[in-house]
């Protein structure tokens, strides 16, 4: 119980098996289709089996890449891409053991782009349909179907039958689960709220976070990143067009240049963004070794150097954006080299130096957070609201929120829903508000809990108001 975006699926799956409709009494700003599927797995228990659904596809996506690499490229490098995409998705280095979003659609990414450069109609539909679905959990997989539309462009350039012949099922594909899911929307009345909250509004909170430099501002704008995605692309169209690059390599990089460009859309900084990218980066990394090993030692030195540039690259960039602490205080190494001390911790557990507690607390204070939130919550108190940026706490209270949004974070770059969450907790006659302490009050709570509200009591991490007059 220690990953925010784990914590916003379970929170939203608990209120949709509760009766609640999704986006207008429940919300997050993106796709319907994951809260669902963790609605499936139940109430009970539910991070283990999600975390367990969670390595399932994880193998899945594995078998996806070595079949796909394989079939596309060679059995060496199949092997090669293999051994790195089980690193990346079976260990935290990138956030892989987390059951978030990347995590599910990436086999339907990957088995959706091994099935679109078949020849046989009814399979490139079925490779569209099944990138319909992964879009149906976040907007990226559009991404990598694009990649997969511009291999399809170039290497069919001047055979416009054939394109066709491509083109058409798999868009086709591509818009029968979205015409299904707006269809039962309409129905359902919820599709304005669904395009606003899973699309619209996704693109307004990834750029809610900006660098405090002009430099940084410009490297964070989506006008640039589109703008180096369109030149990256047209130095591929002018590479293949002269025959500097096979096929292969026009297929490989443009699924790099698009899963990149997914990664860093946003202008937050999170290691679980390349997850989306372990498919490109998985098979690039293993033709640019292979490369490596056939080449004299000058060659190997210098592209060896240009890698770990890259990466060293990567990591400045992802650590200066990230507004998480650096490091946390009961953790000896910093958070981008979390993934080793995660494997020290569970060793120390398994031989028992480590304590249920101490194993906890490793992750962070959520465990410790739960237990306070369910002991001090007493059953009569029902009707609450919970201010905290702990995605996990109306789960841990065992209570429902009474307004829309339910996380801290997500009200502060909307005043229209600062307004709305008060407005909500007014007329619900909320009797309980539980203040996240450390957590910045926007004006208008202040403003509610100096009217309406008196402190009852507080502990570590929370403070717990009780409404003083009843309308």
């Amino acid at each position: 119980m220690w990953y925010v975006d784990e914590g916003m699926y379970a929170t939203i799956s608990r209120h949709l098996n509760n009766g609640y409709n999704l986006y207008t009494e429940i919300y997050d700003h993106k796709p319907p289709l994951l809260f669902y599927i963790y609605a499936l797995l139940g109430d009970d228990q539910i991070l283990f089996k999600a975390r367990l659904v969670n390595i399932l596809l994880g193998i899945i996506s594995i078998i996806g890449i070595f079949a796909f690499a394989k079939k596309y490229f060679s059995p060496r490098v199949a092997k090669t891409a293999f051994l790195f995409s089980a690193v990346l998705l079976g260990s935290p280095i990138i956030e892989g053991n987390i059951a978030n979003a990347e995590n599910f659609f990436l086999p339907l990414t990957i088995w959706g782009s091994y099935f679109a450069l078949s020849n046989n109609k009814k399979i490139i539909f079925l490779a569209g349909t099944m990138f319909g679905i992964a879009f149906m959990i976040k907007f990226h997989p559009l991404l990598t179907l694009c990649a997969v539309l511009f291999y399809y462009l170039l290497s069919d350039f001047n055979k416009r039958k054939q394109l066709l012949q491509k083109l058409m099922p798999i868009c086709l594909g591509f818009l029968v689960p979205i015409l299904i899911t707006a269809i039962l929307l309409i129905l359902s009345g919820d599709l304005v709220s669904f395009i606003d909250a899973a699309y619209l509004d996704a693109f307004r909170y990834a750029g809610e976070i900006q660098s405090g430099n002009l430099i940084g501002q410009i490297l964070q704008s989506t006008v640039f990143k589109t703008g180096m995605l369109i030149f990256a692309l047209g130095l591929i169209f002018i590479q293949f067009k002269r025959n500097r690059i096979s096929k292969q390599t026009l297929l490989i990089i443009s699924l790099l240049v698009f899963e990149l460009y997914a990664v860093f859309l946003s202008g937050r900084a999170y290691y679980h963004y390349f997850l989306q990218a372990v498919f490109s980066i998985s098979i690039f990394l293993a033709i640019y070794m292979l490369r490596i090993r056939q080449a004299n030692l000058q060659h190997q030195l210098v592209q060896m150097l240009a890698l770990f540039g890259v990466v060293i690259s990567v990591f400045y960039y992802f650590n200066n954006l990230s507004w998480r602490d650096y490091k946390r205080e009961n953790r000896s190494l910093p958070d981008n080299l979390f993934a080793i001390e995660y494997y020290t911790n569970f060793l120390s557990y398994l031989g028992g130096q480590k304590d249920s507690a101490s194993y906890n607390s490793f992750f962070g204070p959520e465990a410790e957070k739960a237990e306070i939130l369910n002991q001090s919550l007493s059953d009569e108190n029902r009707n609450l609201y919970i201010y905290a940026d702990y995605a996990w706490a109306y789960v841990a209270a065992e209570k429902f929120s009474p307004t829309r949004i339910f996380v801290a974070f997500q009200i502060f770059y909307s005043r229209e829903y600062r307004e709305q969450t008060i407005n909500e907790i007014e007329q619900k006659q909320v009797e309980y508000i539980v203040a996240e302490k450390g957590r910045h009050k926007f004006k208008e709570l202040r403003e509610l809990l100096a009217k309406d509200y008196s402190l009852s009591f507080e502990n570590m991490y929370f403070e717990y108001y009780q409404k003083s007059r009843l309308d």
